[in-house]
């Protein structure tokens, strides 16, 4: 084995390949990223994500002001799961049970069910685009 200078011709083609090949996996990797965000970017700008996000505040701002004309504010209110989590054996809140419990949240006080005053629940209707808010007094 050839050396100059006491560096084998070995190790200085190491010295020279891995900059190299850490540069091209870094500037594929760095490219992926922008490539990726560009393609969120659109999708969350497409006028069909725009009309989704904005029905889907619609249907919140209606359930809301249902739920503060029924509930007192302050009061202490039972949202209920529809359903348990099988993994972590306790209560699971599902999409309009969690949107329930975020109002709950900003108007009353969500409370379990033997303490609360009003239980609070939201099914299929017609009164705030194809969800409907019952409220009952415990």
């Amino acid at each position: 084995m050839s050396t100059r200078g006491g560096v084998s011709s070995g190790k200085r083609l190491a010295n020279f390949v891995a900059p190299v090949v850490i540069i091209i996996v870094v500037t594929a990797v760095f490219l992926a990223v922008i490539h990726t965000s560009i393609d969120e970017s659109s999708s969350i700008r497409s006028s069909g994500q725009a009309a989704s996000w904005t029905a889907s505040n619609e249907q919140f701002q209606c359930l809301s002001a249902a739920f503060q004309k029924e509930v007192p504010r302050g009061s202490n209110v039972w949202v209920g799961p529809e359903s348990y989590n099988k993994i972590y054996s306790g209560p699971w809140l599902g999409g309009s049970e969690q949107m329930l419990a975020v109002m709950a949240t900003l108007w009353a006080v969500p409370a379990p069910r033997s303490s609360a005053r009003w239980s609070a629940s939201i099914t299929s209707g017609s009164e705030c685009t194809g969800l409907t808010l019952h409220v009952e007094q415990l």
